[in-house]
């Protein structure tokens, strides 16, 4: 202890002296001297404790405040003497929290210098009316199952994606927009193509964003007869839209294909392709796309001299791990190269749709969905996982679910439409032992964000 501490003796003596000046004899005199032994106590131990530093501050708030002499004496006397902190729940005269009347100690807890809650994950998902003419609905949805908000957007815009705490629409003028939760919107970026095409899903062209929210990236192209040059942009918040890449080839075009990690995947698909599809299909050649370099590097089956068709589905892991899903004649498999799972392959039928395939985050589960594809009302789909450190391989959750997303919680976000099987339609998320639980009953998932 410094000289300046105090011993047993002059401990009683200053509390000899609070009382007085609470009792209001010699209260000028005695608060005085209670203040200079009280500051040069609690600074002499600022070393030995951060609790006595802290009181010294608050030493200092009380200094300013407005307060009766005897009331000052007797917050000093609480400090000394260990009376409960509460006491103290005072602010200095001016501050945001200052109020002319002591705040009840139960109130302090729940002050608002509290530190804020961590944000929340949440699904956003998109519903339009039932004949699917008019304003898109952006909702919220907590993956409880609770929903925190929900915003109907104009005629002229539509969703593009969500990533990180943003989510992003396009307005038919090529901006796009940032939309958050109380319906309040900024511009972030123009430079999409624009339309005036109706309705809420006039997005002109096939656009990602990327898994913070912070980027997009869209295609264009322009044809002369059966020869095509497409592009593939970039748009970031305030910047004039950077083309990544372009290339002209006969009746195939760019086009953004998934993004789940730094860099997204694309592909040479060939134009005009419609009919009756179910997933995220290629339709055509993949590769990843560098977005520093423009460069890109192919992904999916190493050759189709064995004559093979193109993968219909392809995704990475952040290992570096690749699957995608082939056909081969009568033949159909899903397959995984990389680390640990080189050559790892599960078979599926070559007259059924096959996709759905997503790495996990942690690399250690993929997942993938197959359909017979014999149409509505009743359409059916089988989910099946692997799990790439023992090889094992099974079928996943519930049936007529289709795959959509891994949560950051590691659960499955899986949906079905009115027109798959017989369950009900809606968002359901699914756990690694195969317990489903359902989320909301949309079933247009858009992806994730982190809320307030």
């Amino acid at each position: 202890m410094s000289d300046e501490s105090m011993n047993d003796s002059e401990m009683f003596d200053l509390e000899g002296r609070l009382r007085s000046a609470e009792t209001g004899a010699d209260e000028t005199q005695s608060l005085s001297r209670v203040r200079s032994r009280m500051s040069r106590y609690v600074q002499g131990g600022a070393e030995e404790s951060r609790s006595r530093h802290f009181w010294s501050r608050r030493m200092t708030a009380f200094a300013v405040v407005g307060l009766p002499v005897a009331a000052a004496a007797a917050i000093a006397a609480a400090v000394l003497l260990g009376a409960p902190r509460n006491v103290g729940q005072l602010q200095p005269a001016g501050s945001p929290g200052a109020s002319p009347a002591a705040t009840p100690a139960v109130e302090a807890s729940a002050s608002p210098s509290a530190s804020p809650s961590a944000p929340r994950t949440a699904l956003v998902e998109v519903s339009t009316p039932a004949n699917q003419v008019g304003p898109q609905t952006v909702h919220w949805v907590g993956i409880d199952g609770q929903e925190l908000a929900s915003r109907q957007l104009p005629a002229n815009e539509g969703v593009l994606g969500s990533g990180g705490s943003r989510v992003l629409v396009y307005r038919n003028d090529g901006h796009v927009l940032e939309l958050r939760t109380d319906g309040s919107t900024t511009d972030v970026g123009s430079g999409m193509p624009t339309t005036s095409a109706p309705g809420p899903t006039s997005v002109p062209v096939r656009a990602l964003v990327s898994p913070d929210g912070l980027q997009w990236i869209w295609s264009t192209m322009t044809n002369s007869q059966s020869s095509f040059t497409s592009h593939i942009w970039l748009g970031k918040d305030g910047q004039a839209p950077r083309e990544l890449t372009k290339v002209t080839e006969d009746n195939r075009a760019l086009q953004p294909y998934s993004w789940t990690l730094a860099n997204p995947l694309i592909s040479h698909s060939a134009v005009g392709v419609g009919g009756y599809v179910l997933f995220n299909q290629l339709h055509g050649p993949a590769y990843q796309l560098d977005l520093s370099s423009g460069k890109t590097t192919s992904v999916g089956p190493p050759s189709n001299a064995a004559g093979g068709n193109p993968a219909s589905a392809v995704d990475l892991a952040g290992n570096g791990a690749a699957a995608y899903a082939q056909t081969q004649g009568s033949q159909g498999f899903v397959v995984v190269n990389g680390p640990g799972q080189r050559g790892l392959s599960a078979n599926v039928p070559a007259s059924n749709q096959t996709g759905g395939l997503l790495f996990d985050a942690g690399s250690n589960h993929i997942v993938y969905c197959t359909s017979p594809a014999a149409g509505p009302p009743h359409e059916k789909f089988e989910t099946h996982i692997i799990d790439l450190n023992s090889g094992a391989q099974q079928k996943f959750g519930p049936a007529d679910l289709r795959p959509a997303a891994w949560a950051p919680d590691g659960r499955l976000v899986e949906f079905r439409t009115a027109s798959d099987g017989d369950g009900v339609a809606g968002t359901y998320v699914v756990s690694l032992d195969g317990k489903a639980s359902k989320v909301s009953g949309f079933s247009q998932f858009i992806g994730f964000v982190q809320v307030p």
